[in-house]
């Protein structure tokens, strides 16, 4: 107990082998002892059922006109496409948020791309969305530009456009949940 709180008040966190020292323990044990309390207090994937799942991304990286002469060149090399063009993403890393619009909880992970099947198996992996073609849609995609709604066979939860590409999908409750 009196480890927990240690690791909970500290500002830098706490040593295994201050903790061996302190409560009188083997290094083994106070080693084990701390990455059980870490695995405990770790956050894992959310798994949310009936809810309205937002979705968006973006690119984390350094600007090319912020960079040094080297650090540019160099990104220059190693991102410039066939026709001699760099797009502003490249060299940037692409993460992806999702936020349950019911909570206001939200997850985030890096993904290799911003492509339809990589947002698809984000979402997935942290809502149960049906896949069956004969339900009716149940995700749709709005841009910043569109006017018009997506016509859809029933009905669907639209999200506020607040970014260029946002999806809202309602999630359907279901009686299993991953392990």
């Amino acid at each position: 107990m009196f480890v927990v709180f240690e690791l909970c008040s500290s500002k830098n966190g706490v040593s295994a082998r201050e903790i061996e020292r302190k409560y009188d323990l083997t290094p083994k044990s106070a080693w084990f002892l701390l990455m059980r309390i870490r695995e405990g207090m770790g956050t894992k994937p959310p798994w949310w059922t009936d809810a309205t799942v937002v979705v968006g991304e973006t690119f984390f990286g350094p600007k090319v006109k912020r960079m040094n002469n080297k650090a540019r060149n160099a990104h220059y090399e190693a991102h410039i496409n066939e026709r001699g063009n760099l797009r502003p993403t490249d060299g940037k890393t692409p993460v992806v948020t999702l936020i349950n619009r019911d909570t206001g909880e939200s997850y985030s992970r890096v993904v290799n791309d911003v492509s339809g099947s990589t947002l698809r198996t984000a979402i997935n992996d942290v809502a149960d969305i049906p896949t069956s073609t004969s339900t009716p849609t149940a995700i749709r995609a709005t841009s910043a530009s569109a006017e018009t709604p997506a016509p859809t066979n029933g009905p669907t939860t639209a999200a506020a456009n607040t970014s260029p590409r946002t999806v809202a999908a309602p999630i359907r409750p279901s009686s299993t949940s991953p392990s």
